[in-house]
């Protein structure tokens, strides 16, 4: 005879080849099978959030309609609050933030930076020396152009210079190049910082309660009790409001005309949830009832 029959161990070992190739093959279907899964979910996202967009905008454009609402039963209150609403049988969630009710970068005095910031500063010596730095950065950024506006008035001896237009603070990101401003800071200041509230005089029926705090003369107690007048029917009654005394010079009651907007979607099935943010101008044109000043989108 040329061979002998395989022996029983010879059997075991095709057979553990066999089992380990199968092995192999249904974990890398597998693996295909979740690539594709994924794909497709990612796709189904995207192809979600283009078709919110319609949604998304038409959220702004309520928003603005309500707020430039004239009877107090439409008037939506800019404070941060949800509201929630049905536009073409899908539900939506809005809330707004008035501007005037947040602490400007460019015209907020220096007590009323120092004073939130240092509720979210390592120190209060750190909260002074930021301080500091955005009033130096400030003065150089509007000081060069009034210099401009001085030689110019000299070599055509027109009018004395006027006052420099130009703002230190384009964007609120820009606080990031401030010495002393990490991004982890940054993001802890971001929802009470502006560059929208030109009188630099915080609105006290939307503020936050960080923001009301910062108020000089403020105490906890008072901000809560005027937190809590808030949802009575005349608390918001035309802005008007009677600031504490030693805040007047901070603290208001006039509301926007900037506004920002941010409306939600929740992605249905599990699927991610589309959003826009908004910053508006309301009252500046009479042919349109908002011009927007800011945009952004994104899927959470």
């Amino acid at each position: 005879m040329n061979g002998r029959p395989p022996s029983r161990k010879e059997d075991g070992m095709v057979l553990v080849i066999v089992l380990w190739l199968i092995t192999c093959i249904a974990l890398l279907v597998a693996s295909f099978n979740a690539t594709v899964n994924s794909g497709t979910l990612a796709i189904g996202n995207e192809i979600m959030a283009i078709r919110a967009i319609p949604l998304l905008d038409a959220g702004v454009e309520l928003a603005a309609h309500h707020l430039n609402a004239k009877d107090k039963e439409n008037k939506w209150i800019a404070d941060g609050r949800e509201y929630r609403e049905q536009i073409a049988g899908k539900w939506i969630s809005l809330r707004i933030y008035d501007e005037n009710g947040k602490i400007d970068l460019n015209k907020a005095k220096p007590e009323l930076m120092t004073s939130l910031i240092k509720h979210y500063a390592k120190t209060s010596l750190e909260a002074q020396d930021i301080t500091m730095a955005i009033m130096k950065l400030r003065k150089a950024r509007t000081g060069t152009e009034a210099a401009k506006d001085v030689q110019v008035s000299n070599k055509t001896k027109a009018a004395p210079p006027r006052k420099s237009l130009l703002q230190a603070f384009v964007h609120v990101s820009q606080l990031l190049q401030v010495p002393g401003v990490t991004y982890a800071l940054y993001r802890k200041l971001l929802p009470f910082i502006t560059v929208y509230n030109p009188r630099g005089i915080v609105n006290m029926k939307t503020a936050a309660r960080d923001v009301m705090l910062a108020l000089p003369g403020m105490t906890p107690i008072e901000v809560d009790n005027r937190l809590a007048m808030r949802d009575e029917p005349a608390a918001y009654d035309g802005f008007n409001s009677t600031p504490a005394e030693s805040s007047k010079s901070t603290g208001s009651g006039r509301a926007g005309p900037a506004y920002t907007v941010i409306v939600r979607k929740d992605g249905a099935r599990g699927g991610e949830a589309v959003e826009t943010a908004a910053t508006i101008l309301t009252g500046a044109m009479q042919i349109a009832p908002f011009h927007i000043l800011a945009w952004q989108s994104n899927i959470r």
